[in-house]
């Protein structure tokens, strides 16, 4: 490795000629703008987002002992450590949604005791499971150690030979260099994040914002369907990411839109882990490193300030991949509660975001098909958990209203089945040959039209690949110069996972607003999962061309050098100028992007660029606030909202900084695969609605005929609060 000043200062000279290049581009910024434009959001940004790491740092710390349990050894590094946490998080923060969202008990001093009271389990089980925190780490450089904790304790397993030489502790000396330039190289992230009151990116705050702002704002999520903006209906409601920002959030006493922006920088870290423990799993040595670098030229990366599900779901996926890699290479061993945390994993990556969970546990299921003789023990029980474990998942997007407490009841429904399939191996048998008599009779109804299908399938890769040329020819070389190492199983089962979603898509009937989501969302949806299978081969490619002792020695760091070049430079014609474009971003587009958005603020064109909401707006809000305060809308009230649009920049989003439950009467309501909601109406439905006797009005009248208000009040409501914008009614008068 040069020195790591070396290839600080590469990186850096580079990015700074990118930003020059960008400057003249549709993605150019003013430096002392973008400087003053962060600056006058530090009074808010700063303080949320110590109290949001701080926060999950609690989160993190409890679910690392629930995972340091199942696990049942210690860690091998403290990064896998922290990616474990953030899992176990994940998983506790379901059940607490469960537990205490049907209760209306989902708060503060409760999540505080509950949190406490782990940690406090853990500290005092220490002398049987070990020590639970970054201590059950080995010493560095150890490729196995004594027990830590006498004879009484566990006895930690050795670092795998075949993954190289064991790291040691986090910023690792021959590694850090790498993470200097991913430093550089995420640098615009946070300063986007120190820029924004309010998360920027449009479709995150009704389907991710509002069920987190209503579950801390009532301390309830009484059913799976619930859903507090009216633009999205419950198939958009992610019950795992509601659970985990909820709990966060609400640790952290912030307004959701607010909460979730600072989780940027949570999220982005546990991002990272995700990345480098699968591939340190994949390739062993610096592929960790490699792939946390190649993973800047993804659209996922783009996405981080967002704090999307899309994007946060990728930490439980390499986690439960990286897992299937140790079983599959035979790292470790097969037992009852590792299956049942891995299903938990599965299920908790479907609960986050069920697309890119389900194409998860679809190639774990691929890798079981190919390799049943080393997997079968440990993947059957785990996908049999898995799917029991979803169930509430499926039962949201289907519009099914059980219980939130439903989540709890699953959990010993997973485990009976998932301890007979270990227990007994013809019930373990039986489940995998019904398996692979699924997959079976799928390729058969697939090739009675096989032209249908490679068209199809073609038709979707021919769009997707041409988006990602540098992973893909890096790719090609890895296959190329480690071909064992890129044909991994659990690479090939996660890259034909995608290729299997898309060619599925395709071949859905256009007709029907559920076939017609499908033909968007899964394909949109894949340009987050197929990059970062060609992120992780793309890192292998570099470590072998790194590590290979028949090059010469100004070889390696020749081709890092290249390597940064197209990474961070903007080298492509036509210039880029989408700013939602699906597809690589060099460094330096992305970081260009980001400081013009921290400069002049996301949300161009709505009342307020930072914050969404102007002054009369918010004093509106805070009219309804103060309703919800006094406990007299409540929960389960619905707040009727009449206004000219529905849209975000032309009336008050109720349910995303209320958190209410709002049903919107306007004049442009719409439904499409964008707004299946239910409860968005047209201006000739105001009567009926009216007459429906929802506890609470709130009118906005620019635009709207003039007799909208007399109508409301010959309704039977009262006015209780107005201003210039609007006004609050409530029936009479409450």
């Amino acid at each position: 490795m040069p020195p790591a000043a070396t290839v600080a200062a590469l990186a850096a000279v580079l990015l700074a000629i990118g930003l020059s290049m960008e400057a003249r581009g549709p993605f150019g910024f003013d430096p002392a703008a973008a400087a003053a434009g962060v600056a006058s959001q530090l009074g808010t940004t700063l303080p949320a987002a110590a109290l949001v790491l701080a926060a999950t740092g609690l989160n993190v710390a409890a679910g690392l002992v629930l995972i340091r349990v199942g696990l049942g050894r210690p860690f091998w590094t403290p990064g896998e450590a922290l990616l474990a946490g953030f899992v176990g998080a994940t998983l506790l923060d379901i059940v607490l949604l469960g537990a205490l969202g049907g209760t209306g008990t989902f708060r503060w001093p409760v999540l505080v005791a509950v949190h406490g009271a782990i940690l406090g389990i853990g500290h005092l089980a220490r002398a049987r499971i070990g020590p639970v925190l970054v201590a059950t780490v080995l010493p560095p450089g150890a490729t196995g150690c004594a027990n830590p904790v006498g004879s009484s304790g566990p006895r930690p397993l050795p670092w795998p030979a075949a993954m190289g030489p064991r790291p040691g502790w986090w910023v690792l000396t021959d590694r850090w260099p790498l993470w200097v330039v991913v430093g550089i190289a995420w640098s615009g992230l946070l300063l986007l994040q120190l820029a924004s009151p309010v998360v920027p990116f449009v479709d995150v705050l009704p389907n991710h914002v509002a069920p987190v702002e209503h579950l801390r704002t009532f301390g309830d999520f009484a059913s799976v369907t619930t859903t507090a903006s009216p633009i999205y209906g419950p198939s958009r409601t992610f019950l795992g990411y509601a659970a985990l920002l909820g709990v966060i959030d609400t640790l952290a006493m912030l307004p959701a839109a607010l909460g979730v922006a600072a989780f940027a920088l949570p999220g982005a870290i546990a991002v990272a882990l995700g990345v480098h423990r699968l591939g340190m799993a994949l390739g062993g040595g610096k592929t960790g490193a490699w792939a946390v670098l190649a993973f800047v030229l993804t659209t996922s990366f783009v996405r981080l300030p967002d704090a999307r599900a899309t994007v946060l779901v990728l930490p439980l996926a390499a986690w439960c991949l990286a897992e299937v890699a140790d079983r599959v290479a035979g790292r470790e061993p097969a037992s009852l509660r590792r299956s049942v945390l891995l299903g938990a994993g599965l299920a908790a990556a479907i609960l986050v975001h069920p697309v890119i969970g389900a194409l998860t546990v679809l190639s774990v299921g691929l890798v079981l098909a190919g390799w049943p003789d080393r997997t079968k023990e440990q993947l059957v029980p785990a996908l049999l958990a898995a799917g029991v474990l979803a169930l509430p998942q499926l039962a949201a997007m289907t519009e099914v209203a059980l219980p939130t407490a439903v989540a709890l009841v699953v959990i010993p429904a997973a485990i009976v089945p998932a301890w007979a399939a270990a227990r007994f191996g013809v019930v373990r048998g039986l489940l995998f040959w019904i398996g692979r008599l699924a997959v079976v009779l799928v390729a058969v109804a697939a090739l009675v039209d096989v032209a249908d299908v490679w068209v199809a399938g073609w038709a979707a890769l021919e769009k997707l690949l041409p988006t990602i040329p540098v992973l893909a020819w890096t790719s090609v070389a890895g296959l190329i110069i480690a071909t064992r190492r890129v044909l991994n199983p659990v690479l090939l089962g996660a890259l034909a996972a995608g290729v299997i979603a898309a060619t599925a898509t395709n071949l859905v009937p256009p007709e029907g607003t559920l076939q017609t989501a499908l033909r968007f969302e899964v394909p949109k949806t894949l340009h987050y999962w197929v990059p970062v299978v060609f992120v992780l081969s793309a890192a292998i490619a570099l470590e072998a061309a790194w590590s290979d002792p028949r090059l010469p020695a100004m070889v390696p760091p020749a081709l890092l050098a290249v390597f940064l070049a197209v990474v961070i430079l903007p080298l492509r014609q036509p210039p880029l100028t989408d700013a939602y474009y699906l597809g690589e971003r060099r460094v330096s587009e992305t970081v260009s992007l980001q400081l013009k958005t921290a400069q002049q603020g996301y949300w161009t064109g709505y009342p307020d660029t930072r914050r969404i909401v102007a002054p009369d707006g918010l004093e509106l809000l805070g009219a309804v606030r103060a309703e919800i305060d006094a406990g007299r809308l409540r929960a389960s009230s619905e707040v009727l909202h009449v206004a000219r649009s529905f849209q975000q920049w032309a009336a008050v989003p109720l349910g995303v900084f209320a958190g209410v439950i709002e049903t919107d009467v306007t004049l442009d309501a719409e439904v499409s695969i964008h707004t299946v909601g239910g409860r968005l109406h047209k201006y000739a439905e105001l009567e009926r609605l009216l007459a429906a006797g929802d506890p609470y009005v709130l009118l906005e009248p620019a635009g709207l005929p003039s007799d909208a208000r007399d109508r409301v009040v010959a309704a039977g409501y009262r006015s209780i609060y107005a201003n210039l914008r609007g006004e609050l009614f409530a029936v009479g008068g409450n």
